[in-house]
């Protein structure tokens, strides 16, 4: 168990490539309530909040300032990405969509916005390139509109504006963006166990005599606040 503590703390104090804040930063519905316990977000929810409320140069001043801090914070990118999209830059949307895909962020929003632009471009033999980067083993996701967009690329290819020897990402990025995959579902699957193995530790706790052993308090209080805290760092994993 003293392995665990120690893998535990290491974890926990360790700087995360995702920049989070106080779920009260972006929600006004907890303004005026007295906050007992506060979950923790990814700081690009912030970002999401600017564009909800169409600040974008807000939202993209921000952003590169988080960015220069967590370069790889992916939700960063991906709501630069949007930033830059309401704008109407496509070429500063399209950089960020690459640089949150490459980093992390694989729900199929970023993948499907970078495959519109491509397509609306005409730059099929990209489209074609990103379809099946994805469609690698060591992707392991699937995202049928990408794919689909594909398909009507290769029926149109003969009127691509962009070559064959167009790279839409280097060899680099590419094993980049594998590598994080790999990382990001290695990092989910210890939190997954490290929470179930906490609230086995509680749950036996709670069965012995807590109310008359201070020790036993003790030990369930130090469980506690550890779960909090790794809910805190990593509750965006899930």
């Amino acid at each position: 168990m003293i392995d665990f503590i120690n893998k535990l703390k290491s974890y926990l104090n360790r700087k995360d490539d995702i920049s989070t804040i106080k779920i009260s930063s972006v929600s006004d519905s907890l303004s005026d309530k007295k906050v007992v316990a506060e979950s923790f977000i990814p700081k690009g929810c912030l970002l999401g909040d600017l564009n909800f409320h169409k600040e974008y140069d807000k939202a993209i001043e921000e952003g590169k300032r988080i960015e220069t801090e967590y370069p790889n914070d992916y939700f960063v990118h991906c709501n630069l990405m949007d930033s830059y999209f309401k704008k109407g830059d496509i070429e500063n949307c399209n950089k960020e969509a690459k640089l949150a895909i490459i980093k992390g962020h694989h729900t199929g929003y970023c993948e499907n916005r970078l495959s519109i632009n491509l397509y609306k471009a005409r730059k099929y033999y990209q489209v074609i390139q990103l379809s099946e980067i994805e469609e690698n083993p060591r992707f392991g996701l699937f995202f049928d509109d990408v794919y689909k967009r594909k398909l009507r690329a290769q029926k149109y290819i003969d009127k691509a504006i962009d070559t064959k020897e167009e790279r839409l990402f280097t060899d680099e990025e590419i094993e980049e963006l594998y590598q994080n995959v790999e990382k990001q579902k290695a990092l989910r699957e210890w939190y997954m166990h490290t929470r179930s193995l906490i609230n086995e530790e509680l749950c036996k706790l709670r069965k012995k005599d807590w109310l008359n052993d201070k020790s036993v308090v003790e030990e369930m209080e130090f469980y506690t606040n550890e779960l909090i805290k790794l809910s805190r760092k990593y509750g965006y994993l899930c």
